[in-house]
């Protein structure tokens, strides 16, 4: 079948989720032809590190995942950067309805209009599955612990979420007084009332200004969901622990080389000890006590002997794979790990079909799975770094039919691995993603006990 021509755009005005979600949204709907009624719906949140982003980018071309698979697909664009994500409440904002969190709203309330009216486009509105990456996902994962989202969405697709940057007031505190010392904007109610009077591109050229110290200096990604005590109560993975969302069924995956997308070619002259260094600086950060130089030492030989025998001998594929696990890989696997004591079904796979070329051997970066997912492994320059031949097409079509059979059913399936293993005790099985397609029990279980140790 095919998708009807193009996306169906609509403005959607108003809101249901408070004074908070702009006067419009524009939603792009793709429906097979034919228009009967019941198909599963997915709605696409796209990531952009809460900075750039947008539902027009030719990787998320839903039109083959939706008329091949037989799913109605929605996309919804969403505010980020200080517009979305600027915490105000040291400065009146509950009294001058400057609420935190706006971007997570906007989705939410793309979210609550296509429940009412999916069913026009041939929609089943009870069986509604988000699905996102990067920011997309980590995104999902906070409406995952809102109260807000209870009886939303039924199941949930998460792509390498950034699940341990969420900040609290005081962190996004710093982000909001360097935004206002940048604007020369004062504080209290006033700055406010300066900030809605300001051109949008003022706003977000000052962001920019703002954005390499705060990288620095409070999160790689400033302009961050924030724990504001009503639409998110606490950290997605403290809420998720805790039990918050164990009725949403989750399928939850990463890439294998997260962070070789980001290669940091310093890490290449400093040498073991400037390594050793850089990694007790960072598990003091993520872990809030001081790591000691000799623990963070026995971390960078590990990593050191580990890419070494797979011929990878810079320090920045040493740095690059320490990020991946301690960054993305391990806080996934234990997002998993406590959803298994509310029962909660959950379903994990590693994405690990390795980029082709270059002198940088990026292997499974971060966003790589993107086409693939969509079936657009030709588009927007993809084929330089996948090498689109026939065993990509065939990965690409595996992916779309475990995706979308996942929000048909609930169990994800693919014609050469058929019904994907359940993530359980004391299995913990994951699907590998590759060419050929494996299962692999707890791949990421030994690293993380190492981990642990700290």
């Amino acid at each position: 079948m095919q998708a009807t021509g193009g996306p169906f755009s609509a403005l959607i005005p108003g809101s249901d989720v408070g004074e908070v979600a702009e006067d419009c949204l524009t939603l792009n709907v793709w429906a097979p032809d034919g228009h009967p009624s019941g198909w599963p719906v997915m709605i696409w949140v796209y990531g952009g590190a809460f900075l750039t982003g947008g539902t027009c980018i030719q990787t998320y071309d839903a039109g083959r995942l939706c008329a091949e698979q037989e799913v109605v697909v929605v996309s919804a664009n969403y505010r980020v950067g200080a517009l979305g994500f600027l915490w105000l409440g040291d400065h009146g904002g509950d009294q001058t309805d400057a609420v935190p969190n706006a971007g997570l709203l906007d989705q939410l309330f793309a979210m609550q209009w296509v429940r009412r009216n999916i069913a026009s486009f041939g929609g089943d509105p009870d069986r509604l599955t988000v699905f996102g990456e990067s920011a997309g996902a980590g995104s999902l994962l906070h409406l995952l612990a809102s109260p807000l989202s209870k009886g939303v969405f039924s199941r949930c697709i998460c792509q390498s979420a950034g699940i341990e940057d969420t900040l609290d007031p005081d962190r996004a505190g710093l982000v909001t007084a360097a935004l206002l010392a940048e604007l020369d904007a004062g504080g209290g109610p006033g700055a406010i009332d300066k900030l809605r009077g300001l051109p949008a591109a003022a706003l977000i050229e000052a962001q920019g200004k703002c954005l390499p110290s705060l990288m620095s200096t409070v999160s790689p990604m400033p302009f961050h969901p924030v724990v504001d005590g009503q639409i998110l109560p606490e950290k997605p993975s403290e809420a998720i622990s805790g039990g918050a969302g164990a009725d949403v069924d989750l399928l939850l995956t990463w890439t294998a080389d997260e962070m070789r997308l980001f290669p940091n070619a310093r890490a290449d002259t400093i040498g073991r000890d400037g390594l050793i260094r850089w990694a007790a600086r960072y598990l003091t950060s993520r872990l809030g006590e001081e790591v000691p130089y000799d623990r963070a030492a026995q971390l960078v030989d590990l990593y050191t002997a580990s890419e070494a025998a797979h011929g990878r001998t810079r320090g920045a594929y040493v740095w690059a794979a320490l990020q991946t696990d301690g960054a993305m890989r391990l806080p996934a696997r234990r997002l998993a790990e406590s959803r298994l004591g509310h029962g909660a079904l959950t379903y994990c796979a590693q994405f690990s079909w390795p980029a082709r070329g270059g002198d940088w051997q990026r292997g499974a970066f971060h966003a790589i799975d993107l086409p693939f997912v969509f079936g657009t492994l030709r588009r927007a320059g993809w084929s330089d770094f996948l090498g689109s031949d026939a065993a990509a097409e065939d990965l690409s079509t595996e992916i779309r039919a475990a995706w979308s059979s996942f929000a048909r059913s609930g169990t994800p399936v693919g014609p050469t691995t058929g019904s994907w293993p359940r993530y359980a005790a004391p299995d913990r099985s994951t699907t590998i993603l590759d060419s050929p397609c494996s299962v692999a029990q707890d791949p990421l279980g030994e690293i993380d006990r190492l981990w642990r140790a700290f």
